[in-house]
């Protein structure tokens, strides 16, 4: 599976079922309010007007139906769009599992080491065995303990 289309996949089902449930709590609100809108008791027309006739029963079951399925094909439809342009602007994304190639060490650096190394077994050992400094460099000062 491309990772795009995983991408995909796996931001879009958990964004589409969250919007479900969204909808279907705006749907059980849209309800309650038709319900509402519905007189509590027969009310007699005032002036020759006719009372608010009641939400028929198929529109509230048709809210709560589609909206929940709306909202859930809307947010799986960004998802997909959304990542869409990102693979458009960033490309192929390269896979996780490949490591950086490891700087190379150079001969000078190993050779610097190697004389540092040299230098401090020979401090260490005592001043009978150790060398003496290349000419042109200045001494160290005693380190007192």
């Amino acid at each position: 599976m491309p990772p795009t289309l995983k991408r995909i996949v796996w931001a879009g089902v958990p964004a589409a079922v969250l919007l479900a449930g969204v909808g279907f709590v705006l749907a059980e609100a849209a309800d309650l309010f038709l319900a509402a809108q519905e007189p509590a008791r027969a009310v007699e027309a005032i002036d020759g007007a006719a009372p608010p006739a009641p939400a028929p029963p198929a529109v509230t079951a048709d809210v709560r139906r589609t909206l929940p399925l709306t909202m859930a094909a809307w947010g799986f439809a960004l998802v997909t769009v959304y990542e869409l342009l990102r693979w458009l602007i960033r490309g192929t994304p390269k896979p996780a599992g490949q490591p950086k190639k490891p700087v190379p060490a150079t001969a000078d650096v190993d050779k610097l080491l190697n004389d540092l190394l040299v230098k401090a077994e020979a401090d260490r050992a005592g001043p009978s065995t150790a060398t003496p400094p290349p000419a042109g460099t200045p001494a160290a000062p005693p380190v007192r303990q």
